[in-house]
């Protein structure tokens, strides 16, 4: 399951799993008085979630994130920026998702961001304040990223 955010700006969160989106579009018992914007849009199509895209925002598990990456590599602009919303080591090789992302995609120069939070999901919802680290080597696609996804309750 993939999900388009369609702005001027257009973000492809890759592989949201399927339970969470469907909570979050049919069952307000779960997470109540959330609701997902007009313009996220759900797709199971990989091309067609990050054909356009300007950021690319990864939520894979990192245990699984060379795989699935693998899978959707032909789809991926070389310049396409990841911002990486994993955290930790892949297990078995202690790769860290820096390492991992360019790897995957068979792109050492793949465009990369990290974000780094304690943050939930129900406190983002619902607007409550939060702060996050938005991280690369590249301090100008650091910027562009932490103007992106800053707001009022949001700072990173």
């Amino acid at each position: 399951m993939y999900m388009m955010i369609r702005t001027c700006v257009t973000c492809v969160i890759i592989h949201i799993f399927f339970h969470v989106v469907y909570l979050l579009f049919h069952d307000q018992s779960v997470l109540p008085r959330t609701k997902l914007p007009d313009n996220v849009i759900a797709t199971t199509d990989a091309k067609v979630a990050l054909l356009g895209a300007d950021y690319c925002l990864h939520a894979v598990p990192v245990q699984f994130s060379l795989s699935f990456l693998e899978g959707i590599a032909d789809y991926v602009d070389p310049g396409l920026p990841f911002v990486s919303l994993s955290k930790g080591l892949e297990l078995n090789t202690l790769r860290m998702m820096s390492q991992i992302i360019p790897r995957a995609l068979k792109n050492p120069r793949q465009p990369f961001i990290v974000l780094l939070c304690p943050s939930f999901a129900l406190e983002l919802m619902n607007e409550l304040p939060t702060a996050m680290v938005v991280a690369s080597k590249d301090k100008k696609l650091a910027n562009a990223v932490q103007q992106l996804l800053a707001s009022k309750s949001f700072k990173n």
